[in-house]
């Protein structure tokens, strides 16, 4: 065994000074691993390449909200763009009022930056064309409000409102309507060209719980979760994740829980619609009159790499490539 005081200190002399020999021996302890770890990987290049790490999430790790989303895009080449923080940093800590301050146009749109927190809305949101709305991510940024009505409209019973917009974004956030009236609704795109990217959509109390309602709008989903009804809720009570009606548009990484009785409906097709999803998952609470996906004889709709748990009412010939069941069946349409 050589001594190392000997060998490398002072030319083979035991030195006279302690402290810079017991550095000298935390060094090499520390480096020595390092050393052999980088010998391994010198002398065996082809090792590591056959190794597979797996993960698997376990039920009490379960991901927070907005895991797994892909970071948010760059932000929009826009000219104009307005803060809101409810800590007081940007112009505004109120979204109504921001919006109402703003008029965007082909030529000059905004974008509305919302800090973290949950902005409180006690009437619907009219948003302006050509402004569009981000968050700082799904369960950080919260756009939530009571709204509802006794019957149905897409004009009234909604948090959000997009009316005659062309090329409007709404990204990067959490959208809950609490209401418990009998119709509630996330977003109502009516005429409009809009983007919803990396959104969380809730609504689960009422009677009657939409989520996107469409009609007639042309809107693209990519990376949009859409949670509505209750599990276990009433069978008076019906669920519709996304309604089109004679609308198109492109969906990838729709992900849809519907919770209802009879009549509810996870991904809604109606009128002269055309929709393509890909990479997308659809389940729906089990029982008579409960469709995962439905899609009427007047709309053209594809479907490809999709898992579907739950019944399924579609025309014959309409295009489905790698659709699968719950339980792992390929689905033939």
């Amino acid at each position: 065994m050589y001594n190392v005081r000997n060998c490398f200190c002072c030319g083979g002399r035991t030195s006279n000074h302690p402290k810079l020999l017991e550095q000298l021996l935390k060094f090499f302890r520390a480096v020595l691993p390092l050393l052999v770890a980088l010998g391994v990987v010198l002398t065996a290049p082809n090792t590591l390449a056959h190794v597979k790490v797996v993960v698997i999430p376990m039920a009490d790790d379960a991901p927070p909200p907005g895991a797994g989303l892909p970071p948010p895009p760059p932000l929009p080449e826009v000219e104009n763009i307005v803060h809101v923080n409810l800590e007081g940093n940007g112009e505004y800590t109120d979204l109504r009022l921001a919006m109402n301050s703003i008029q965007g146009s082909n030529s000059n749109p905004y974008l509305i930056i919302l800090g973290e927190g949950e902005f409180v809305l006690t009437q619907t949101l009219n948003i302006k064309p050509y402004v569009s709305i981000r968050g700082a991510g799904i369960g950080k940024t919260t756009i939530q409000g009571s709204i509802g009505t006794s019957h149905f409209d897409a004009h009234d019973s909604t948090l959000l409102k997009l009316i005659n917009h062309e090329d409007t974004t709404l990204s990067e956030m959490t959208i809950k309507n609490t209401s418990t009236r009998s119709n509630a609704i996330a977003i109502s795109n009516i005429e409009s060209s809009v983007q919803l990217l990396n959104l969380e959509v809730i609504v689960q109390k009422a009677v009657n719980n939409y989520g996107i309602y469409n009609y007639p709008a042309e809107v693209d989903l990519k990376n949009v979760r859409v949670i509505v009804g209750l599990p276990g809720s009433s069978s008076n009570r019906k669920a519709f994740a996304v309604s089109n009606k004679d609308s198109i548009g492109d969906y990838k990484g729709l992900n849809i829980a519907a919770y209802g009785g009879s009549g509810s409906r996870g991904l809604n097709i109606t009128g002269q619609s055309d929709v393509f999803v890909i990479d997308s998952n659809f389940v729906i609470n089990p029982g008579s009159g409960r469709e995962a996906l439905y899609i009427d004889t007047a709309s053209d709709t594809s479907v490809v790499n999709t898992l579907i748990q739950g019944h399924i009412i579609q025309p014959s010939g309409k295009q489905c490539f790698h659709v699968y069941s719950g339980t792992g069946a390929a689905i033939n349409c």
